[in-house]
This record gives C-alpha cells, sequence and structure tokens, in this order.
C-alpha cells in the first residue's frame, strides 16, 4: 500500500484508494464486456452482484447492441434487395418478415437508424 501512494505522489495525481482502482476498472470492463465474464473477474458470486453494482454503463451497451443489430440488419436487407435487381424481392412491403415493426420503431427510438 505504501508503493501504490508514494506512485501517486510521484506521478502528481490526487490521493485515491486502491480499491477505486479496481472501480474504475471494473466500470471500463463493464461497458465494453459480458457482465459474466467481469463478475469472475472481479471474484463476486454471482452476476447479479456485477450487475447491481456497475448497471449504470448498461444504457450505453443498450445503445451499442441496438447500433450494432440495426447496421447488420440494414446491410442484410440492402445487400438482399440488391442481389433481387432493386425490387422489393421475396418479402412482401419491400422487408424480411421477422423484421417486425417493433424492432424498426425500436432502432429508430435508439437513435441508430
Amino acid at each position: 500500500m505504501r508503493s501504490f501512494l508514494l506512485l501517486l505522489e510521484k506521478a502528481a495525481v490526487p490521493q485515491i484508494r486502491f480499491h477505486d482502482l479496481r472501480h474504475t476498472a471494473a466500470t471500463l470492463l463493464s461497458a465494453h464486456v459480458n457482465p459474466k465474464v467481469v463478475s469472475e473477474m472481479l471474484g463476486h458470486s454471482s452476476v447479479s452482484i456485477t450487475l447491481a453494482i456497475y448497471s449504470h454503463v448498461l444504457p450505453d451497451m443498450q445503445q451499442g447492441a441496438a447500433a450494432a443489430m440495426a447496421q447488420l440488419l440494414f446491410a442484410w436487407v440492402t445487400i438482399s434487395l440488391h442481389h433481387s435487381h432493386g425490387t422489393s424481392g421475396l418479402w412482401q412491403d419491400g422487408k424480411p418478415p421477422w423484421l417486425t415493426d417493433s424492432m424498426m420503431c425500436y432502432l429508430f427510438a435508439a437513435g441508430v437508424c
């Protein structure tokens, strides 16, 4: 612990607790890594503990997931439409049947398309 405090002083950064480093690392990881993996890394007994502590980063994860879904769906739809020579092809209303209106509303509401 003394070494840690000396490093902080030498680096001229504000004094923080060593545990704060763990929390910062976990917060950063939680934004980009599966919560189960973060939970295991932290040694939590269940992922629910990790989610309870680090849930503040989940809205960004949801936005990222919606953006990834939109990219995959609309890239696939665009390619498929292109291959059907610019017509609606096999789909009624020009979209695949599994792409529901509620999915479209969610993607638009998330601001990803």
